[in-house]
């Protein structure tokens, strides 16, 4: 059995109960009818057909879907006594197949069958349960598939590739004359990349793929190469679902990303799943100088998760490209220890941050915020479905700049998003006493506070801005100014400054006044709420 096309159809499997006398190849056809088997321990010889267009099973040369040696099939049945029981047909051999591969002769014994009772086929047959309670409930079917798959299409052909018909014996406790059988799975073709775009697959060890709740691991065999194969559910409904692919490469680097997508039976989809370098935070050792560890330079293509256990500095490398997931850096200096003066993440130059899952951020310690923006005007731009809660200590703003220390230009593009600055600082801007570049919020959910003589969005005392835009793409964004701030958004007192203000295409701040007639109002209001 092997794989010839990348994209294949569904199977369909017609089932039609004769009585067989020996006859192979295209004579299977022609075999009588099965006869009353009278309610008795009786050994029926069925045929099943596979139509032209069935697929995601075994292919031969030709790309047809086929029989092979070695099939059963599961047949579930209720008897007399309306008791679930199901048999094991006997295996195939190639003198039951017929030439063409898609009839084959399937002989199985049943005990004291019911007439007209609930029957089911499971084939092939490795995907049926033996403790049953019922013909057709999902209890008759294994799990197995679910964690015991290898990544190599034999194996999935062979052993997994679950199609079902339900039905019922006939009034003369005769199988159906014919049956439908249908492939209840979907198959990802399943190609790894790291985020630089090359192709790791063939380094990967282990899979691990959760999908509506559902949890699939698979090892792949030793030198195995070429695209992963994984059987899975099939999503519910046309929507797209979540998807997270996890990647263990031979010297056991875990690569990991999270998208949508959906999975309909039947089919087999080609994915290729660009991925991040996943860095475990907790694993990092404690900062020491002396010994030059406990710094960490996140990379472009990593994504930062766990929790942050003891004192490191962590950064983010200029123009780099990193994920945070379920990241927790939420360090509380422990009594009589020294002080460690540091933002929870401190960006180098340029660079973006892509948010998945639930994620925290505090300063360490001192006038410093949660997440440092670059300065010398460089971007950081964070996105992403998930979320990120920012804090700043004393004169650090959430996201932004630090007391003294400058920052470079803010743009927020999705994500759920709150920061909070510290005392003097703004939750999204400038610190105590700094300055800030450009702040552009175009999409997210937003919620900005800031500290004493701070604005939620804007500067910090004596601090300074460049432009603020907050466009249509928002969901939300609400802005508190702290005790004695001016402003919400804009300027924290009078002797901060900021640029431009323009809030969903309405310009209420030139840079020196009011330019709106609600504009003083409307941008002093301490819990100021923008929706589009």
């Amino acid at each position: 059995m092997q794989k010839i096309s990348r994209y294949i159809s569904m199977a369909a499997l017609a089932l039609m109960g004769t009585m067989m006398t020996g006859c192979t190849g295209d004579d299977l056809a022609k075999e009588a009818p099965q006869t009353n088997n009278d309610n008795h321990t009786v050994t029926l010889t069925t045929t099943i057909s596979l139509d032209g267009s069935a697929t995601t099973r075994a292919l031969d040369a030709q790309g047809k879907k086929t029989f092979a040696a070695g099939d059963q099939v599961a047949i579930y049945y209720q008897n007399t006594s309306d008791v679930a029981k199901m048999a094991i047909t006997t295996a195939l051999t190639t003198t039951d197949i017929s030439d063409d591969g898609k009839t084959a002769k399937f002989t199985v014994t049943l005990n004291d069958p019911k007439p007209s009772g609930k029957l089911r086929y499971v084939y092939p047959a490795s995907m049926a349960e033996t403790e049953i309670t019922s013909v057709d409930g999902n209890e008759n079917i294994s799990t197995d598939f679910e964690d015991e798959q290898d990544g190599t299409l034999e194996t999935l052909a062979s052993k997994f590739d679950l199609a079902i018909y339900d039905g019922s014996l006939s009034s003369k406790a005769l199988l159906p004359t014919t049956a439908t059988l249908k492939n209840q799975l979907t198959i990802a073709e399943l190609t790894i990349k790291d985020y630089a775009g090359t192709d790791i697959t063939d380094k990967i060890k282990k899979l691990d793929i959760q999908l509506c709740g559902n949890g699939y691991a698979l090892t792949r065999p030793d030198n195995a190469a070429g695209p992963i194969y994984v059987a899975l559910y099939p999503t519910p409904g046309s929507n797209k679902e979540n998807i997270t692919v996890t990647a263990t490469a031979n010297d056991d680097t875990k690569y990991e990303k999270d998208f949508k997508f959906t999975f309909a039976a039947n089919n087999i989809y080609p994915i290729a799943v660009k991925t991040f370098k996943v860095v475990d935070v907790s694993t990092l050792p404690i900062l020491d100088r002396e010994k030059n560890v406990g710094y960490y330079t996140a990379q472009n293509g990593d994504m930062l998760t766990g929790t942050i256990a003891n004192r490191v500095r962590i950064c983010i490398a200029a123009n780099a490209n990193v994920a945070l997931k379920n990241l927790t850096i939420d360090y509380e200096k422990p009594p009589g220890s020294t002080y460690f003066h540091n933002s929870g993440i401190t960006c180098i130059g340029n660079a973006t941050i892509i948010l998945e899952g639930t994620n925290k951020v505090k300063a360490f310690e001192g006038d410093f915020p949660g997440i440092s923006a670059a300065t010398n005007n460089s971007t950081l731009t964070i996105k992403g479905d998930g979320s990120l809660e920012a804090i700043g200590q004393m004169g650090g703003a959430g996201i932004g700049g630090g007391k003294g220390g400058n920052c470079g230009n803010i743009v927020i593009e999705s994500g759920s998003i709150t920061a909070t600055g510290g005392n003097n600082a703004a939750g999204i801007g400038s610190g105590y006493s700094n300055s800030c570049g450009n702040i552009l919020i175009s999409g997210g959910t937003v919620k900005a506070t800031g500290g004493n003589n701070a604005a939620g969005i804007g500067t910090g005392d004596y601090g300074t801005c460049g432009s603020i835009t907050i466009t249509n793409g928002v969901k939300e964004v609400i802005a508190k100014r702290g005790t004695n701030a001016d402003c919400s958004i804009g300027k924290g007192n009078g002797n901060s400054s900021c640029g431009k203000v323009t809030i969903l295409g309405v310009e209420y701040w030139n840079g020196s006044g009011y330019v709106n007639d609600e504009g003083r109002i409307y941008l002093q209001d301490p819990d100021l709420k923008i929706i589009p």
